[in-house]
């Protein structure tokens, strides 16, 4: 995996990326291109990997007060007032279980200002993502919250590491 180029994630490259997260629905939200666009530019960071020109996996992270629409970022800006937030890690098909994630995150932690104090996240409950809540505590994440639908059909789990 060490061949794969890091850097940051360019406008671009928003339809390959648009692409590798509407293949990773349900694990990432589904977003049209004007939306992953709009989280770019807003991001704190953006590393992406790319295989030649290829995108093979992409992170997105938002600092607070961020123009952000979503009740997982509402519950997260309620409860820390400074924090660096992963809005979204997709990883190609062809490129998943390589390192990659683990990579992007190193990146993504690299270039987050420390101001930011800490690096916070939600990974599905329901439907269930137990490959992504190992990733994340694997990296130092520790369970903070959970939020579920008034009929419990989806849940999350709010995960944070500190930067510090």
């Amino acid at each position: 995996m060490t061949d794969l180029a890091i850097r940051t994630l360019a406008e671009a490259d928003l339809d390959q990326a648009l692409a590798i997260n509407e293949a990773a629905v349900p694990a990432v939200n589904s977003r049209d291109r004007e939306t992953l666009a709009s989280y770019l530019r807003q991001s704190v960071a953006a590393p992406a990997g790319y295989d030649g020109e290829t995108l093979a996996g992409f992170l997105i992270c938002v600092g607070e007060n961020a123009d952000y629409e979503s009740v997982n970022y509402d519950w997260i800006s309620g409860t820390f007032d400074t924090f660096a937030y992963v809005d979204r890690i997709a990883i190609a098909e062809a490129y998943r279980n390589r390192g990659l994630g683990q990579r992007l995150y190193d990146a993504a932690i690299a270039e987050i200002d420390r101001r930011h104090v800490r690096l916070v996240c939600e990974v599905n409950r329901e439907p269930p993502n137990p490959g992504s809540e190992r990733f994340h505590k694997r990296l130092g994440f520790d369970e903070v919250g959970e939020r579920w639908s008034d009929d419990r059909a989806k849940g999350v789990v709010y995960l944070a590491r500190p930067l510090t």
